[in-house]
């Protein structure tokens, strides 16, 4: 990143940093340490350029606290004068002005001139089939740049914003909507070695290549686009280094071998997974307020209609953890069972990460709870808000059937109310839409 570019996304966040206040995760930039907290700028989010203080959590166990940041020499160590940094999970407004977390480990406590960050970047991850040449897990990270996007509705539209992607960042991204469904494909820039050196391809004839590649479907491409415009959206693709891939794929293997969760603090797969249809329905359950709320008994009366109809495991499975528990096959059987449809969602998405780079290649990332199907961009326009609603709706519809079906029949005493699911602890209720806000609204800095 030039210092010019760096100047302005630095002036920009703390302007922005004015009218928001930090929460949910975050970077920061240590520059003090107290007794029992840690001084900063927020890196990350609609608060970055903020400066914070926050209380150094004492979770014991395996957490590290201001005696491990501050040794010099330890794993741990956050050098304040070369600009070290926290990932600082659940922030939210304490007292007398200071901030509170769940969780505080350093993220890159002693940067090096071989390291670089993409804050908020928007991210996908994909574990590619085999191993390389040498043996290693093969993990690359994408990251698209949506507020750079192109709508194409012509082929020479399409090539220009392909021409262009490449020029700016050496990848594409084209999201297309194909009735009613997200398709997307990434496309790189390519290139050569000449004389022991890479020498990427040009802009321009990549983008030729592109539209030429289309052969004997060339007229089925040019009438669909003059139908429904795609998007194409600048990229990066991020090789994830030899060591973290290794150990992301033998700590998945254990937790299959072993149950249970995995634990990952380098690159966390799961991190860009999609929410859950469990947590959509509890989080659209807490929801109370806007247009046309549902109704105030609805998460009795869908607990109820759920009881009726899950399995047993998806039962047992309510009764532990409330919704956010439920398989997403539990939840789909039970909707189906009452006649209502929920689109099943793609499995991994597009999560906003803060991503550590060391000569090149990703070494660690810290990011959102989970991640959205579709990025906010023209093309998954419609894509978004049914991801958004169709859930909501989903459960109206199962609700307010019985209730008319009662309203025809004979008025009937009020059942008295019973203690709705729990919430899920990761986020707040509502942070779905701040989630799917967030994909869309974050700064790519690189």
């Amino acid at each position: 990143m030039s210092q010019l570019t760096a100047a302005f996304n630095q002036s920009r966040r703390k302007m922005s940093a004015r009218a928001a206040k930090p929460q949910g995760n975050i970077i920061l930039k240590a520059t003090a340490f107290t007794d029992t907290t840690v001084k900063g700028q927020v890196m990350t989010g609609p608060a970055a350029g903020a400066e914070i203080e926050v209380r150094v959590p004492n979770n014991g166990g395996k957490s590290v606290g201001i005696k491990e940041f501050t040794k010099k020499g330890h794993k741990s160590f956050v050098d304040i004068e070369k600009g070290g940094t926290l990932r600082i999970e659940r922030v939210r407004e304490g007292e007398k002005g200071i901030y509170d977390s769940r969780w505080m480990r350093t993220f890159n406590g002693v940067p090096q001139n071989e390291h670089d960050v993409i804050y908020d970047g928007i991210a996908n991850l994909r574990v590619l089939p085999g191993k390389s040449r040498d043996g290693h897990t093969q993990i690359v990270m994408n990251v698209i740049y949506p507020e750079q996007e192109k709508s194409a509705s012509s082929l020479d539209e399409l090539r220009d914003a392909f021409a262009d992607a490449f020029r700016k960042t050496g990848g594409a991204y084209v999201f297309m909507n194909e009735g009613g469904k997200v398709g997307s494909k990434a496309f790189g820039l390519g290139g050569a070695m000449v004389d022991g050196e890479f020498v990427p391809n040009d802009p321009v004839e990549r983008a030729k290549m592109v539209i030429e590649g289309f052969g004997d479907l060339l007229p089925a491409v040019e009438k669909a686009l003059t139908e429904t415009p795609v998007s194409v959206v600048p990229s990066r693709q991020i090789k994830v280094g030899n060591t973290t891939a290794d150990m992301i794929a033998e700590k998945i293997e254990e937790a299959k071998e072993k149950g249970g969760n995995v634990n990952i603090s380098t690159i966390d797969p799961e991190k860009f997974k999609v929410l859950s249809t469990g947590v959509r329905v509890q989080y659209a359950l807490n929801e109370t307020a806007g247009e046309n709320p549902l109704p105030k008994d609805a998460a009795d009366r869908l607990k109820e209609r759920f009881l009726e109809t899950a399995t047993e495991e998806g039962k047992a499975a309510f009764h532990k953890g409330g919704w956010r528990s439920v398989s997403n096959d539990d939840m789909r059987r039970f909707f189906e069972a009452v006649g209502v449809s929920v689109d099943a969602a793609p499995e991994t998405g597009w999560s906003r990460q803060s991503v550590l780079l060391k000569g090149g290649v990703a070494i660690k990332a810290f990011g959102q709870d989970f991640a959205v199907p579709y990025p906010n961009i023209a093309a998954c326009k419609d894509a978004v808000a049914q991801f958004r609603d169709e859930v909501r709706e989903a459960i109206r519809a199962v609700v307010e059937a019985p209730a008319v079906k009662a309203e025809a029949e004979a008025p009937k005493a009020a059942a008295p109310a019973t203690p709705s699911a729990p919430a899920p602890s990761a986020m707040d209720a509502d942070d779905l839409d701040a989630l799917l806000d967030g994909v869309q609204e974050a700064d790519l800095g690189a």
